[in-house]
């Protein structure tokens, strides 16, 4: 592939499987392409939808318009969107500062959080584009608990302690079925009202973080 991967946590960022910490960033520069495709960790992804029968040319002005008025401006946020035909999604996250380093070393960057690469594999597992499901994965240490509704990340939670994950769970009544990863322990859960369907989701979240460029999309953070 032409692009390095790197993944980007709260603390330190990993590239081939190394861990370093963001001041160690313009000695890697000899090390990573100038195309980098970056993977947010460890954080919250959010999202507002609006319905609004909107002219096509006005939503970008739309959409610039909710994030400058309803969204968070503290500097470190990113934000993307999804359009249907009757709504708009509108993604935010943490990260802006941490990749705004990383863009000295880069002419071209693709962000996307885990949450959106979970979409896409859900997509390709479902063989649907307008799906629902749950989904519970652990990558590095983190719980990444995820709700889909037609086709759109719709809802979800980080979190480190798999009993904080019960608790949500249970607080919040969200039972049923929830497609949960190979490398989750079976004590996990204790409730008989879940229904879980095991997948090997750490592989496919592998192969399409990893794949080759021509398959990457082009809804990107921005």
């Amino acid at each position: 592939m032409n692009k390095s991967v790197v993944v980007v946590k709260k603390n330190s960022f990993t590239y081939n499987e190394e861990d370093y910490d963001y001041d160690s960033i313009i000695e890697m520069k000899h090390l990573l392409k100038s195309n980098l495709k970056l993977i947010i960790l460890e954080e919250d992804l959010y999202v507002k939808q609006f319905t609004n029968k909107i002219k096509r040319n006005k939503i970008y002005e739309f959409i610039q318009y909710k994030i400058n008025n309803e969204f968070p401006q503290n500097g470190d946020i990113l934000y993307n969107f999804d359009k249907n035909d009757n709504s708009i999604s509108i993604y935010y996250i943490k990260g802006a500062k941490r990749i705004e380093k990383l863009s000295e070393i880069a002419n071209d960057i693709e962000v996307k959080p885990i949450q959106i690469i979970v979409k896409d594999v859900m997509k390709k597992v479902l063989k649907c584009d307008d799906f629902n499901c749950k989904v519970l994965i652990n990558m590095n240490g983190y719980y990444y608990y995820m709700l889909f509704k037609g086709g759109l990340f719709n809802y979800g939670f980080v979190k480190e302690i798999k009993e904080e994950v019960m608790c949500l769970l249970i607080e919040t009544n969200d039972f049923g079925e929830i497609y949960v990863d190979n490398n989750i322990v079976d004590n996990l859960f204790g409730e008989d009202k879940f229904k879980l369907i095991k997948i090997n989701l750490g592989e496919l979240i592998n192969e399409k973080i990893y794949e080759k460029q021509k398959f990457y999309s082009r809804k990107v953070l921005q």
